[in-house]
């Protein structure tokens, strides 16, 4: 059991300059996928355009595409509120939270650029044509657009699983522990508590 007086074990959060320390991860903030949406959607959009003035064809896509995201972006949900208790109650393994922290992190950033990026297209193709085959892969096309900003937002979501309760709102830990991965024996915690209770005992006597 640790004092209250004991300095913290690990880093802190944020250093002087604002940036955080080693031992943790700042987690992706919510603009960023915003953003990589719109960039991704003007992506998309500037993409269908050069293909049909170059008299190619603007890709499609099938409802199998859309079915397969959506399983995928489940998964990330399901796994995002597993390891949010087995964060909690300290029951993962440090290099497992990593690679998940890792997945996370990827899906925010590739989903919603992906997913912006098909939007664009799906929406290109809306304003020039209404052949009903080609309708329905545009509509299939706009699915996996919407279905991959949902993988986007589960990522962010298993990415925040792996913070640890009491780590700053905007850091994460890699290794899934407390303390910044560096925790120490309870043993030498309480010598060390022990030492400067009595180091201030010693002061007041010789005072």
């Amino acid at each position: 059991m640790r004092l209250h007086d004991d300095p913290p074990i690990g880093p802190p959060d944020r250093g002087p300059d604002g940036r955080p320390t080693a031992g943790r991860v700042p987690l992706t903030p919510w603009p960023v996928p915003v953003a990589l949406v719109v960039i991704g959607g003007c992506v998309g959009w500037t993409t269908a355009a050069l293909l049909d003035s170059n008299s190619r064809s603007v890709p499609t896509a099938t409802w199998w595409m859309v079915a397969t995201w959506l399983v995928f972006a489940a998964a990330l949900a399901v796994g995002a509120r597993s390891t949010r208790e087995r964060v909690r109650t300290r029951r993962i393994e440090p290099l497992l939270a990593v690679r998940l922290m890792v997945l996370g992190k990827s899906a925010a950033l590739v989903g919603p650029a992906c997913g912006g990026f098909a939007i664009g297209l799906g929406v290109w193709r809306i304003s020039v044509t209404s052949d009903r085959l080609t309708q329905s892969g545009t509509l299939a096309m706009l699915a996996v657009g919407v279905v991959l900003i949902g993988v986007g937002i589960a990522g962010m979501a298993l990415e925040w699983a792996c913070r640890v309760p009491g780590a700053g709102p905007r850091t994460g830990l890699p290794g899934g522990v407390g303390d910044g991965g560096r925790r120490q024996p309870e043993g030498l915690s309480d010598r060390r508590g022990t030492s400067s209770t009595s180091a201030r005992v010693a002061g007041t006597d010789d005072s």
